[in-house]
């Protein structure tokens, strides 16, 4: 391959990587999460819901090269960058909040990654990362989530590299989940 096929190929990547981050931030967001299973609708909550699927993309095995994992934490870090401006962080401050933001990421990216395996861990990283608390928790909402996330794991490990390559993704359906909870709930 030649220097320009090289160059091209990089470039395709950045735009997949681009539509990637788009996907999962569209995932993230969905309101499931923040009326139904307890997240936190706030900034923090966004936040965790953002690095819960980040890890879940970035985990994602031979699909994900490890340009394009690079390229998607960059889009990542700029991203929340932008938001700090926008909620009206001062310039002088965002260096720091983006720190602590940094800090965050790796310390639950590292969480998750210890916890791939073992689903009972999953949770224990979930309640301490994404609920941050304890008590009052509903376990049947942390399983959902802790299903939710395993098989989405799962489901990324076994997506092919054109899909990656293509900027496709696809999250474990919510409903497939979420959906037991509400059947049996009626």
């Amino acid at each position: 391959m030649n220097i320009f096929g090289w160059w091209r190929k990089r470039q395709n990547d950045k735009q997949a990587v681009r539509r990637i981050y788009d996907s999962l931030l569209a995932q993230a967001r969905q309101p499931v999460f923040y009326r139904d299973l307890g997240v936190p609708d706030t900034t923090d909550g966004r936040f965790d819901m953002i690095v819960l699927h980040g890890f879940m993309v970035m985990r994602a095995g031979p699909g994900m090269n490890r340009f394009m994992r690079q390229n998607l934490f960059d889009v990542i870090c700029r991203d929340l960058d932008r938001a700090c401006r926008e909620m009206g962080i001062g310039d002088l401050s965002v260096p720091r909040h983006m720190k602590r933001m940094m800090k965050a990421f790796k310390g639950r990216f590292f969480a998750y990654h210890s916890a791939v395996t073992d689903p009972q861990l999953m949770a224990d990283a979930l309640t301490r990362n994404l609920y941050r608390k304890t008590e009052a928790l509903d376990k049947n909402v942390l399983n959902i989530v802790t299903v939710y996330v395993m098989d989405g794991l799962a489901q990324m490990a076994q997506m092919p590299e054109d899909d990656f390559r293509a900027g496709r993704i696809a999250f474990a359906p919510l409903e497939d989940h979420y959906g037991h909870r509400q059947q049996a709930a009626a």
